[in-house]
């Protein structure tokens, strides 16, 4: 498992990290740094999360930046990771931040679900396709597959936009 797969098994069930979390979004830009993800709790504070696989001392560097450059004193801020090395979880804790170790079986499995349920979802939506341009005729199935290119990249412009604040 790599770390944007860690960080998209939380963005689909943050309940791996808290109960009632709702995400909001991922690689939230502040003041030229940026924060894995964002969540709203069950309070509606804002809950920022850094996502590391191994939780090294740079993690606390992070979060404690972020802490500064979040102009809201009722903000979470939280690293979430795999395995912590040693003393990081009560150097978080001293200084007000939290973390949460997860653990990789429990992520892995979902994951797998994950793509289980991704793949049954593509190989609905391409029979749909399938059978769509069988009933329909050369002309139109030219307007489909321009259609389905307009939509799918109206799908993707945050990603693109996202794409384009990095560079």
């Amino acid at each position: 498992m790599d770390e944007m797969e860690l960080k998209h098994a939380i963005m689909v069930q943050p309940e791996l990290i808290e109960a009632e979390l709702v995400f909001k979004d991922k690689e939230v830009y502040l003041n030229g740094k940026r924060c894995d993800l964002l969540f709203t709790d069950k309070d509606g504070l804002d809950v920022y999360v850094e996502v590391k696989l191994r939780v090294k001392d740079n993690a606390y560097g992070q979060i404690a930046r972020y802490n500064t450059l979040v102009n809201n004193p009722e903000a979470r801020f939280m690293v979430v990771g795999l395995s912590f090395q040693e003393g990081m979880k009560e150097a978080l804790k001293k200084f007000g931040f939290e973390y949460c170790e997860l653990n990789e079986e429990k992520v892995d499995s979902l994951l797998e679900k994950i793509s289980w349920m991704v793949d049954a979802e593509v190989k609905k939506k391409l029979e749909e396709i399938r059978v769509e341009k069988e009933e329909l005729a050369e002309g139109e199935e030219r307007l489909l597959l321009i259609e389905e290119r307009v939509n799918f990249l109206l799908q993707e412009v945050p990603i693109w936009r996202n794409v384009k604040r990095m560079g």
